[in-house]
């Protein structure tokens, strides 16, 4: 094999890891996109707009009530709660 031929050779060759390099970076730069557009659409869908409830409340780490913020027949009230159910604090 003459020098000439060795080198026609190599060319192809380096011409086809070439093309290899340009596929995987066009893959990836497109992986990322959609990676970085996924995460736009789940930013902008997991923000909540807002929480609506009758009652809220909040248990120790027992399950125990020791806060409740609910709207009643009266209208709206907050109680906190001490030990055996006590009723520690009140408002309307």
């Amino acid at each position: 094999m003459t020098t000439e031929e060795q080198l026609e050779k190599v060319e192809k060759e380096l011409a086809a890891v070439k093309r290899q390099v340009r596929r995987l970076v066009i893959a990836g730069a497109v992986g990322v996109g959609c990676f970085v557009i996924l995460l736009a659409v789940s930013a902008v869908s997991a923000r909540p707009v807002g929480v609506r409830a009758r009652k809220f409340v909040l248990v120790d780490e027992k399950g125990k009530t020791r806060a409740l913020l609910a709207v009643e027949e009266g209208g709206p009230g907050m109680r906190l709660f001490g030990e055996k159910d006590k009723v520690l604090w009140s408002a309307p």
